[in-house]
């Protein structure tokens, strides 16, 4: 099921290699009259004089490659939600070195009214079922997409948005981990049906970086057009019966591995984007209505909306 390679530019710092090539040869032409006196005293005037000089600016040119190249945008370090590189202990790859490409994708400052808390169950599901993905919440299931993709094969690099900009995994091969090969959005959202828009959005993302196929992973469901035009337009769109069906191709072994990252902690308990913390009950001082809240108020804001009157207590 993997994706067909595709031919992108290089991310950020694809330049590098050339400009560190290029400084080498710089250095070398400019050292050229110091070697041939040394060798055979040849006088440093003359030709070997500008060849010289061509090898400083060649100098100087591959510095400025070198910096452009490198882009500004890994000296902040990750986002909220952070950016992450996985390899599966079963994928047997290395962690590349490279940053995914930005993506257009962002969170809203507020996750106010977002329909992420899971449905009650008397106790955890013990096998994989589509109602695996409505319990768990918004972090769990992008942790469970990108270790998929890693057992898949796949040197992984994620980046997550948070509720619900969701999450960007690049997927790259083992034998050329700087060039991705496809990219996956993870989009949580429950009770959200993603729409032909959001495929649209995503589809301009590919474009961008020159992917020729994507993968569009939901929680929820795709409203009709929506799946029909990621079907035509090379999006492979899985709702959570699609994942399920890809999920039970994996080993017994793997299968486990992937539900009990699933059901990991308090899996039905929403995490902050921003903290990265568990969210805790709160009542609303207006109308008594019960809902979810960062536990590092007031200096973060963050808020979720409750599916249910009460939150579910283990």
């Amino acid at each position: 099921m993997a994706p067909q390679k595709s031919r992108p530019q290089p991310p950020e710092g694809g330049l590098r290699p050339l400009a560190i090539k290029l400084l080498v040869a710089g250095l070398l032409m400019a050292s050229l009259p110091w070697a041939l006196a040394q060798a055979a005293g040849v006088s440093s005037g003359g030709p070997v004089r500008a060849v010289a000089n061509l090898g400083w600016l060649l100098s100087v040119l591959a510095g400025l490659i070198y910096l452009v190249g490198g882009g500004s945008g890994r000296r902040g370090g990750p986002q909220p939600g952070g950016e992450r590189h996985s390899t599966h202990p079963s994928a047997g790859a290395s962690r590349i070195s490279t940053q995914p490409p930005a993506s257009r994708f962002s969170p809203s400052s507020r996750m106010s009214g977002m329909d992420s808390e899971p449905d009650a169950l008397g106790a955890p599901p013990s096998v994989w079922a589509p109602a695996v993905f409505r319990v768990i919440e918004w972090r769990r299931f992008e942790v469970v997409l990108e270790a998929y993709f890693a057992q898949a094969g796949f040197v992984t690099s994620s980046k997550s948005h948070g509720p619900d900009g969701g999450v960007d995994i690049w997927l790259y091969s083992r034998h050329e981990p700087g060039v991705p090969v496809s990219l996956v959005h993870g989009k949580h959202s429950h009770g959200k049906k993603v729409t032909s828009a959001q495929v649209r959005e995503f589809m301009n993302v590919l474009a961008t970086h020159q992917l020729r196929r994507g993968l569009f992973a939901t929680a929820s469901m795709f409203t009709p057009d929506g799946a029909d035009y990621a079907r035509t337009h090379h999006v492979q769109p899985l709702d959570p019966k699609a994942l399920v069906e890809l999920i039970e191709q994996r080993t017994p072994e793997e299968q486990k591995a992937l539900l009990s990252l699933a059901l990991q902690g308090e899996y039905w308990r929403p995490t902050c984007w921003k903290c990265q913390i568990k969210l805790v009950e709160r009542d609303d001082a207006k109308d008594g209505k019960r809902y979810w809240g960062c536990a590092n108020d007031p200096i973060c804001k963050t808020t979720m909306g409750m599916r249910r009157p009460q939150a579910r207590r283990l």
